[in-house]
């Protein structure tokens, strides 16, 4: 049993070596990563939309019940069309919305600082630094637009490193987790 759950321990060592190498090469390839998801969403929203317009079709004269799925194909496919032709614009899109999103946060807890500070609530200053902090992250996010990207993947590094360690550290100490 115990060289059964090493072994299991071993396992997940190489699965954490892949995620590492995935997260690298998500780093060096982020638009090549951008291509394949964009053209994986347009595939969808195409094939959903053939779908769509084929049960419109064999349900013509038998149901009234998909009778708007011929505009929704319709729209679902031009949806894929643009999406195909449109992947540096839906990223761009995608980046300012995040963006925007982490700079709206950082004004209202700016905000909440200030009044901490009218209620002499000591901990203020550390809260309008963090907002601070956080607004230049979401600037830094608006003008950089491979950011997400390579935060993710460092963030999967970061995971597959830690989780790691700890596979290590359960091999190096099995004799005793085991017995």
């Amino acid at each position: 049993m115990k060289n059964i759950l090493k072994n299991i321990r071993y396992t997940s060592i190489v699965q954490d070596i892949l995620i590492i190498i995935f997260g690298i090469l998500i780093i060096n390839m982020k638009y090549l990563f951008l291509n394949i998801l964009s053209i994986s969403i347009s595939a969808f929203f195409i094939l959903k939309g053939v779908i769509e317009i084929c049960r419109y079709i064999m349900a013509k004269g038998v149901s009234e019940f998909y009778k708007e799925d011929l505009v929704f194909g319709i729209i679902s496919i031009l949806i894929g069309i643009i999406i195909f032709f449109a992947k540096g614009m839906i990223y761009w899109m995608f980046n300012l919305g995040i963006a925007l999103y982490i700079i709206y946060g950082a004004i209202e807890d700016f905000v909440m600082a200030i009044k901490f500070k009218t209620l002499n609530i000591k901990t203020w200053i550390f809260m309008a630094i963090m907002a601070i902090v956080v607004g230049i992250f979401g600037i830094a996010v608006l003008f950089n637009k491979g950011i997400l990207i390579n935060t993710a993947a460092i963030f999967i590094i970061g995971y597959a490193i830690i989780d790691f360690i700890e596979n290590m550290i359960i091999i190096k100490n099995s004799k005793e987790i085991f017995e």
